[in-house]
């Protein structure tokens, strides 16, 4: 193919036939979207996250490598009984991963985009996973005794500070809701917590915050709270005690 198409490597390649299932015609339709450049994602219509597949298409973003290491730590940290809200859940990924891990569980998968809601309950249909789907603006419509844990990736960061796994091509196919908050990288956490108070609830709260210094995800925190910086390679997660 002629022009700035992409190139599809020797990877993207056995993902495609493998998407194709020995259908010449079905392959060479999912070549070209990817050399158009379309997400390989997208094109193949699944990803993998901490070790199951999930359907993904462009009503959800596609879950990171990275955010496994924020879910592997509330999962080390909470009871295999315990209630947990996933608030901006898109795929489903993140709830339905606690849930199928700690099948004892009471989890929540919360979106406000009811489209992203569609593909969740797909997902969890799939996995065979209990989620209540919830669609709300952050907590508004949750209605539930105080969970044992909040756990969000929702829309942080800018791009001078995304997870070394994010394409930018990539990246930009995602729908807009799921990408920056247009009011500051942090702004989505800040409007979390506020929710978080507005309940009364007392819980602990893990955000992924990526690339974000500590100094400056401090400054959203309420003076009133404990909270605790988890720092890795490249990476980090924030834990809000409420």
């Amino acid at each position: 193919m002629k022009g700035s198409m992409n190139m599809i490597s020797a990877e993207e390649l056995q993902v495609l036939e493998q998407a194709a299932q020995g259908d010449p015609s079905k392959l060479h339709r999912l070549m070209v979207r990817r050399q158009f450049g379309e997400s390989l994602s997208y094109v193949v219509g699944k990803v993998r996250f901490c070790g199951r597949e999930f359907c993904v298409d462009r009503r959800v973003y596609i879950p990171n490598v990275e955010t496994e290491q924020l879910v592997r730590l509330l999962l080390r940290e909470m009871s295999p009984a315990a209630r947990i809200i996933d608030v901006g859940t898109g795929s489903g990924a993140i709830a339905i991963t606690i849930q199928r891990e700690c099948p004892k569980s009471m989890v929540y998968g919360v979106d406000i985009d009811p489209n992203a809601l569609e593909v969740a309950r797909a997902n969890a249909a799939k996995h065979k996973a209990k989620v209540r789907f919830v669609e709300s603006y952050y907590l508004d419509n949750v209605v539930s005794p105080a969970p044992d844990a909040i756990i969000a990736d929702i829309p942080y960061g800018d791009p001078h500070c995304q997870l070394s796994s994010i394409v930018w091509n990539d990246f930009e196919q995602v729908p807009r809701i799921a990408t920056f908050h247009p009011d500051g990288r942090l702004t989505a956490y800040q409007e979390l917590i506020e929710s978080i108070v507005k309940k009364k609830w007392h819980t602990v709260l893990y955000i992924e915050t990526g690339k974000i210094s500590k100094s400056e995800v401090s400054e959203i925190i309420p003076v009133s709270h404990k909270w605790k910086y988890v720092a890795m390679k490249g990476y980090s997660v924030t834990k809000v005690y409420f």
